[in-house]
């Protein structure tokens, strides 16, 4: 029975890393295993932890490599590793301390620096993460260096946003409404595609994590598919049911 899943969760491996991005195949990863551990309740293995940490970043050390061509050789795949980590961790935290000292230096962008928001009110919209890269990397080629909602609203209105990120981040409690409405399997599912998806908050807008993290569609599309296949159960049973009877 294993089989099934194992070749789903490669088609979908595959799929995510045609173009070359090395996150989402992680996050792929990332899911599956929380679902696992949370079948089992979590058992706090440090060996099995680090062994997760390590298959799981394998797929973005081999996409680098490949994209750099690069030998594979130990300390190659090593320095792999380290990029890897460097760009989920690290990168993160110094693109929000750029948002923040591009602000203070060179002013807030305003409204324009949320995209949706600029859009809705006739404004040009500004890509702040790329103009604060070039700001900081001017010879750079390409840059956007995504940082958390927090940090990107800071840049855009200042110490004024601190109490409206806060707020956004408690009304997603309201998510659990959703929960407490699925139902086995389909709960464990939801939970770790929201927890592993929610990730994304630390390196994006807050309407960007909310749609494309699935932290919002996934919940309601898992109570959609839980309430058809009890439908599905329910008219199965009833003709199973009537089966009986005739006979």
């Amino acid at each position: 029975m294993l089989a099934p899943y194992l070749l789903l969760i490669g088609c979908v491996l595959v799929a995510v890393s045609l173009y070359g991005a090395k996150g989402p195949a992680a996050k792929v990863l990332l899911v599956a295993f929380f679902f696992l551990y949370s079948r089992r309740g979590f058992p706090l293995n440090p060996i099995q932890l680090a062994l997760i940490a390590v298959l799981v970043l394998s797929l973005p050390v081999m996409i680098v490599m490949v994209h750099t061509d690069t030998a594979f050789t130990m300390q190659n795949v090593i320095d792999a590793y380290g990029i890897v980590f460097d760009r989920a961790f690290g990168r993160n935290i110094l693109s929000g301390v750029w948002a923040v000292d591009y602000a203070q230096r060179e002013g807030y962008f305003g409204i324009s620096g949320i995209p949706k928001l600029a859009v809705m009110v006739g404004t040009t919209p500004v890509d702040i993460f790329e103009k604060i890269g070039f700001y900081y990397r001017p010879n750079d080629v390409t840059i956007s260096p995504n940082s958390s909602f927090v940090f990107s609203h800071y840049a855009c209105f200042g110490l004024a946003s601190i109490l409206p990120s806060i707020l956004l981040t408690v009304l997603l409690d309201l998510v659990m409404l959703v929960y407490t409405r699925i139902r086995g399997s389909m709960l464990l599912a939801a939970v770790s595609v929201c927890s592993i998806g929610s990730l994304k908050f630390a390196e994006s807008m807050f309407t960007t994590t909310l749609i494309t993290g699935g932290v919002l569609i996934a919940p309601f599309v898992s109570w959609f598919m839980d309430v058809w296949a009890g439908s599905v159960r329910h008219t199965i049973g009833n003709r199973k049911g009537g089966m009986v009877k005739a006979q």
